[in-house]
């Protein structure tokens, strides 16, 4: 509901809905100063057949009703030697398969007992710490960035590659062969479909289903995580060279790279991904429609949950990869105990043996070729690419290209609606409200429904009393707000405005801030975007500049920062004020002459971190 404040009403305030989640953001140029390769690994044809028969892991949703999954027994056929070398898996997914890769090593030494032990530890500190102790160990690091956080001291050889398992993304069956699956991988303009929306479940005849929602570890916690985002991000933008998508001109693979933030529903680790616990395909997708995960980790959901099996689609032709690597930890320069075992479990993994070994386990050897245990769910199509790998550093520029992506922010624009607005610039037929209404439009096409915005007017009657016209609060863009939503209402609010009268520019930022003060929301960024095409016209009032920099400067509050961000339109901008007022607050100011500045004026709004 929109009210008016006129004249001296600087605190009057309404309770708005407030919103807790996040808009999108990213510094779009200072992401990658190189260039970030996909990963794909070629994958053979092999016929789906019977179940996989390793144990799987469990994992509970964490926003779902599905119930808590409880992995199955991990063990090893063979009893355990009276010395064993620990080999630390990370996550309980592979904790099986190392196991039946432990005992088959043994049996190819013609031993009767085990001479690994297989522990689920992400305690690496606890591992070198007992290497350092006079013990080696093998620890498996799942990406080249997680094998690079070992520290050097302890490593006796080169963490090397020893077993790969494709990303891939888990839907009902029905989605995945309406996606071509399994005659083909799914190609990045379907895949662009999907996350803008252009491709629904409808189209596929099941519109209960709903929009898409992607579930996968998140990429600040998990190794796993990152390189699922790796994968989903290399397909939207149907290359090798992941670039920072252009939220200011977005191209459909920008749009597509922005969705996936958009879309996703994260998980602490990959272990707890997939739905264990569901009895049915409808609790299956409950927690989300589709599920990024490895193929290994697919295979064994569908063993252990045959009620509500998925299909595993790959991402892109060759697709990407978890890479497990095997590092060997110990005291160097020393035969310690166990360091003869862990050389040859290092090489008996190499061998032909240890590749069948391998591919009877569910995995794939380094060059990808397809496993042999024929998992319910899972199709090896053929996939001509040969593999590219992420290295550590561009894993690492990954996360943070996440961590930009799924920053908080709280919008608040206030908006010049004075006559002037409708003046043209020169040489156009382009209005500067015209511009500010495509800015806004331009804002909403790339946000994500949890982001949190508001929209203010302000303008002077004839006689000079301000008018500060309080469309809407501060609430998520997904908000229910009448007939639609916080969004559609902001948006409508921008059409409908009334342009008239003169600028009462300082009244409304000071009544602005104090608005986003009081509202202030401390898992955002909160900001106000200010924007204006003229100086402060107020001859009712007596504020004046060095007036609203001083209440500025003595409302800033570094526990509750409050930013402003200024895009003074036209030529009669007073752009020293909107500078001093940005600084003042610790945000930033620029000048739209012409509407080529658009884009700048979206950056700044939108990315000046």
């Amino acid at each position: 509901m929109s009210t008016t404040s006129s004249g001296r009403h600087r605190d009057g305030q309404e309770a708005e809905g407030r919103g807790r989640t996040a808009a999108v953001v990213l510094t779009a140029a200072a992401l990658f100063s190189g260039s970030t390769a996909a990963i794909v690994r070629t994958i053979s044809t092999n016929p789906a057949g019977s179940a996989a028969t390793s144990p799987s892991p469990g994992g509970a949703p964490s926003t779902s009703t599905v119930g808590q999954g409880t992995p199955a027994a991990a063990v090893s056929t063979l009893p355990a030697c009276d010395a064993t070398t620990t080999l630390a898996v990370p996550t309980t997914t592979y904790v099986a398969a190392f196991h039946r890769l432990a005992d088959d090593f043994a049996r190819s030494r013609s031993s009767s007992c085990s001479s690994l032990a297989v522990t689920a530890s992400t305690d690496t500190k606890a591992v070198v710490a007992g290497a350092a102790a006079g013990r080696t160990a093998l620890v498996v690091a799942r990406t080249a960035a997680e094998a690079e956080s070992l520290p050097a001291s302890a490593l006796l050889a080169k963490p090397s590659v020893v077993a790969t398992s494709p990303i891939v993304l888990a839907v009902p069956d029905a989605v995945a062969r309406s996606l071509g699956w399994p005659g083909k991988p799914l190609s990045p303009t379907e895949w662009q479909g999907l996350l803008t929306g252009s491709t629904t479940t409808a189209s596929i005849g099941h519109p209960e289903w709903g929009d898409l929602s992607i579930r996968f570890a998140d990429p600040t916690t998990s190794g796993a995580g990152t390189a699922a985002y790796a994968a989903m991000t290399g397909l939207a933008q149907g290359k090798a060279e992941i670039t920072a998508p252009n939220y200011a001109a977005p191209t459909q693979a920008d749009l597509a790279t922005i969705k996936i933030e958009h879309r996703a529903r994260l998980v602490e680790d990959e272990a707890t991904v997939l739905p264990y616990g569901a009895t049915s395909l409808a609790q299956a997708i409950e927690p989300a429609l589709g599920y990024v995960t490895t193929e290994k980790a697919l295979a064994d959901y569908n063993a252990e949950t045959p009620a509500a099996p998925l299909s595993g689609v790959p991402l892109g032709a060759g697709t990407a990869v978890l890479d497990l690597r095997l590092a060997t930890l110990g005291k160097t320069g020393t035969d310690a105990p166990g360091t003869k075992t862990a050389s040859a479990f290092t090489t008996y993994l190499g061998s032909a043996s240890g590749r069948r070994a391998l591919q009877a386990a569910g995995l794939r050897p380094p060059d990808g070729e397809a496993p042999t245990d024929q998992p319910v769910g899972v199709v090896y199509s053929s996939a001509p690419l040969g593999p590219r790998v992420l290295t550590g550093p561009q894993l690492t520029a990954m996360a943070k290209m996440w961590a930009f992506l799924h920053a908080r922010i709280s919008t608040f624009a206030l908006v010049d609606a004075s006559g002037s607005m409708n003046n043209r610039f020169p040489g156009t037929t382009v209005s500067r409200i015209d511009l500010v209404r495509g800015l806004v439009n331009q804002a909403y096409s790339v946000a994500s429904s949890g982001a949190r915005s508001g929209v203010w007017f302000f303008r002077a009657d004839d006689d000079g009393t301000p008018r500060i016209d309080r469309a809407t609060g501060l609430a998520t863009n997904g908000t229910v707000v009448g007939p639609g939503t916080q969004a559609q209402a902001v948006s409508t609010a921008m059409q409908t405005a009334t342009i008239s009268g003169g600028t009462p520019l300082y009244q409304a930022v000071r009544e602005a801030y104090g608005y986003a003060q009081a509202h202030y929301d401390p898992s955002m960024l909160n900001q106000i975007v200010l924007l204006s095409d003229g100086a402060n016209q107020d001859s009712t009032s007596k504020d004046t500049l060095n007036g609203l920099i001083d209440y500025l400067e003595k409302a800033r509050d570094p526990e509750r920062p409050v930013r402003i961000v200024a895009i003074g339109y036209g030529t009669g901008a007073d752009m020293k004020a909107l500078g001093a007022i940005t600084k003042a607050t610790g945000g930033k100011a620029a000048q739209v002459k012409a509407p080529a500045d658009l884009v700048d004026a979206v950056n700044l709004a939108l990315f000046s971190l």
